[in-house]
């Protein structure tokens, strides 16, 4: 499998104390308008249980693959969609629909926009305040792609989860999920391979923020040595509010540590991704 498949598989609570009737009563009751209307800090969205809807756009430029070090672009669409399930839960949906520029590694020259696989997950979340967050839930994969270069040809399925944690200006938080093909193509080989993402993000000032977020992978089907793939890096954003919404754009650049030894794999993958996120999800509801 290449390892663009592979990546195509892949928030200040104001209280207000009213006073009984004492002499300090009117005063509080003058100054706490103001206090609630202070302006909050925008803080960039990298929880998926933040229960706003979120559309991040992201383009991937890996490289140099094969023994041409040629390059491939990836172009993904991953829409975060909260819809509340009643007063306790959240059914968070999450997924990666990919285009993919595959060149011809066999020759220097030569390379066409494909669709890629698609993989869904659904993650079932406690509706609750805290900043202790957590989602379980089935992951799948549709074989959408044509071309055997930039698809699996399989049906699958397999278990995923999340937990993020948001203390002060920091988001902390890790996502897994492992899927097996059950169907599909019976002249493609089956596929089963796990997606370890883990994400740190420290919100500095004024909107600006750094963050990792890189995709560690693992091909459970091929030989011990071609097997995973881990990736180190880093990257940095702005992000800007509008309201109830916001906009923000973001850089990063990893560098393949852990590689396949045999196979073409990228040292070096430069993400640009532009996100817009709203505090409602697409049917309504409310915050939390």
């Amino acid at each position: 499998m290449m390892p663009g498949i592979m990546r195509s598989m892949c928030r200040s609570r104001t209280l207000l104390l009213l006073a009984s009737a004492l002499p300090c009563g009117p005063i509080l009751a003058q100054t706490a308008p103001d206090a609630a209307q202070a302006p909050r800090e925008v803080r960039v969205i990298k929880n998926p249980f933040a229960q706003m809807f979120s559309f991040p756009i992201e383009f991937d430029s890996s490289r140099p693959i094969g023994e041409y070090s040629r390059v491939q672009n990836l172009f993904s669409l991953k829409p975060i969609i909260p819809i509340p399930l009643g007063p306790k839960w959240d059914l968070i949906t999450k997924s990666a629909i990919s285009a993919v520029s595959q060149p011809d590694l066999m020759n220097p020259r030569g390379s066409a926009w494909k669709l890629s696989d698609i993989t869904s997950s659904f993650y079932f979340s406690p509706d609750n305040q805290s900043t202790f967050q957590w989602g379980v839930g089935p992951t799948f994969l549709f074989p959408a792609a044509k071309d055997q270069a930039v698809g699996t040809g399989k049906w699958g399925a397999g278990p995923a989860g999340a937990i993020f944690v948001e203390p002060g200006k920091w988001t902390l938080g890790v996502e897994l999920s492992d899927l097996k093909s059950f169907a599909g193509d019976r002249n493609r080989p089956d596929v089963h391979f796990a997606i370890l993402e883990y994400i740190l993000t420290y919100n500095v000032s004024k909107g600006w923020y750094v963050t990792t977020s890189p995709e560690t992978s693992a091909d459970w089907t091929a030989p011990r040595e071609d097997r995973w793939l881990m990736p180190v890096g880093f990257g940095a954003g702005k992000v800007m509010a509008f309201g109830k919404s916001q906009v923000s754009g973001e850089l990063d650049g990893y560098y393949n540590l852990v590689h396949p030894r045999t196979l073409p794999y990228p040292k070096w993958v430069l993400t640009l991704q532009f996100a817009f996120a709203r505090e409602e999800s697409l049917l309504g509801g409310g915050g939390k």
